[in-house]
């Protein structure tokens, strides 16, 4: 104990060692200073944990004369680093330690790394939390594993870092209920594109656990992921959040894997305030939540607001949402600033297996939501809306399998010339309602093949430009077989329909007639209107 002292009074100490046997009583380690450099030696080892808990903390300090010096005194929320702490390493852990009970670390530098480790650390029946502070160095910076039944980590910086965060593999012990990390890395009242949390090595999970990375400056975080199956019987998420930081807060993630046989949902959420997001494969027992609208806050986050000329969204692989999917089951929003995307889809597939799959994005020049890769959630919702102001909203030439599935693609310009919906590929559903509102686009909907299911609904395609005429309202090849006795067909527009593709009507049993409506009556004489062969079953 130095905390009388000053930010010169630094501990080192030696290893400390316990005969192995039954201890009746905890032996706690404690070292504590008014900011000064801490360096322990090695406690416990990996056969004979220390049987209590370890306390290593450098941030005590008080005002007035005879004060007592409490914790967390030197902060960077205060900002008093620069007067109060060591330029060196605060808490330099370069001997292992193992320990029975919860191993705390709280460790403050101005310039260098609040923490710095290099060796194990292990609570073999408790938690590891490490809270670290510094003015522009690393708040907390380590490489090697951290083993516990629950880990926390912060780093806080008082200035631009050069990592709030910066750790290595992480793992939660075997025998732990749940579990969770949970790793912040915040810039004090900096929101922007700083190094908030960096985190490479794998990172090993239990039944139920809980992982969050949350930071008001960038992410990456690159190891790779492993979860056992969620037999705990309540729901756990894996979050990255960067809600609090600004449209230039970047997130980039590891993979993931889970092991099979999950009877409670694994959730994945990835969420920012405006910046570019790029989620990898996930595939989920739980749901997948992909958003840089800024969910929750104040203000969210607009197209206007958002990183210029980025993609919003891009998926690294395939997402696949599966039963425990719940209401949600994939759901993407995304606003896009400028030239840049909202969704890049790529040839990825998206699948659900509850809760169906929403895409809603907000764009400027860029298109809106484009891909090749397949939707598939079959009898669910697939609903897909993209609004943009003169660029495309929507490009989409993968299949796409569902239950009722909508997709709608609006320009708000007036003298938009680009194509508004491209939805090329094979659309399987019960109903299928496709919508386009141009400014002056030359193509409005661009249409390919369509399967009504039997025992399904109605096909209704509807495009109009600001101005009525003769651009391509509706244009539509391959084929289109509805199998829904009863089913209706309707084209409107307000220019031309070009219908190409064959009709394939299955027999009419049902005692209400079904129509087949080409309608361009909100047009001009050169809305003309072309139809494909129909035959009847």
């Amino acid at each position: 104990d130095t905390t009388s002292g000053t930010k010169a009074s630094n501990i080192t100490t030696g290893a400390l060692t316990v005969a192995a046997g039954t201890n009746n009583s905890g032996i706690n380690f404690i070292a504590k200073s008014a900011g000064s450099a801490i360096n322990p030696g090695t406690i416990g080892t990996s056969t004979v944990a220390l049987p209590g808990y370890v306390l290593i903390d450098n941030t005590y300090g008080c005002t007035g004369t005879n004060c007592t010096p409490a914790t967390g005194f030197i902060n960077t929320t205060t900002n008093n680093l620069a007067s109060l702490a060591t330029t060196s390493i605060g808490l330099t852990v370069n001997n292992a330690i193992y320990a029975v009970g919860a191993v705390t670390e709280n460790g403050v530098s101005s310039g260098s790394q609040g923490i710095g480790y290099s060796v194990v650390m292990t609570s073999t029946g408790s938690n590891v939390s490490l809270t670290g502070g510094t003015t522009t160095g690393y708040g907390v910076y380590g490489t090697t594993l951290i083993t516990a039944n629950n880990i926390a980590i912060t780093g806080t910086s008082s200035g631009a870092p050069s990592y709030d965060v910066y750790i290595g593999p992480l793992t939660i012990n075997t025998g732990a209920t749940g579990g969770s990390i949970t790793i912040t890395g915040n810039v004090i009242g900096t929101p922007g594109a700083a190094g908030g949390i960096y985190q490479s090595g794998a990172i090993t999970g239990v039944s139920g656990t809980n992982i969050s990375f949350i930071s008001n400056n960038n992410i990456s975080q690159n190891g790779a992921i492993a979860l056992a199956a969620n037999a705990s019987g309540t729901a756990s998420n894996l979050i990255y959040d960067t809600t609090t930081g600004n449209k230039t807060s970047t997130i980039g993630a590891g993979a993931l894997t889970i092991t099979a046989g999950s009877t409670s949902a694994i959730n994945y959420l990835m969420k920012s305030n405006g910046s570019a997001l790029s989620p990898p494969a996930i595939s989920v027992p739980g749901y997948i939540f992909l958003d840089n609208t800024c969910p929750g806050c104040a203000t969210p986050a607009t197209a206007a607001t958002a990183a210029v000329s980025g993609n919003a969204i891009t998926l690294g692989g395939a997402l696949s949402a599966d039963t425990l999917a719940g209401t949600t089951g994939v759901t993407i929003n995304a606003v896009a600033n400028g030239t840049g995307n909202g969704l890049s889809q790529g040839a990825n597939a998206i699948a659900s297996s509850a809760g169906g799959v929403t895409i809603t994005v907000n764009g400027q020049t860029g298109t809106g939501y484009t891909g090749s890769g397949a939707i598939t959630a079959t009898g669910q919702a697939v609903t897909i809306n993209a609004t943009t102001t003169t660029g495309s909203a929507i490009n989409d030439t993968g299949a796409i399998t569902g239950g009722i599935v909508t997709i709608s693609g609006a320009q708000t310009t007036a003298t938009a010339t680009a194509t508004v919906a491209t939805v090329t590929g094979l659309i399987t559903a019960n109903t299928v309602t496709i919508t386009g509102n141009g400014g002056a686009a030359s193509t409005i909907v661009s249409l390919g093949a369509v399967t009504i299911n039997a025992g399904g609904g109605n096909l209704t395609v509807t495009a109009n430009d600001v101005a009525a005429g003769g651009n391509t309202g509706i244009t539509q090849t391959g084929a289109i077989t509805d199998n829904a006795v009863g089913s209706n067909i309707t084209f409107t527009s307000n220019n031309i329909i070009n219908q190409t593709g064959a009709i394939a009507l299955v027999a009419n049993t049902g005692s209400t007639a079904a129509n087949i409506t080409y309608d361009t009556t909100s047009g001009t004489k050169a809305s003309n209107i072309t139809t494909g062969a129909l035959t009847v079953a």
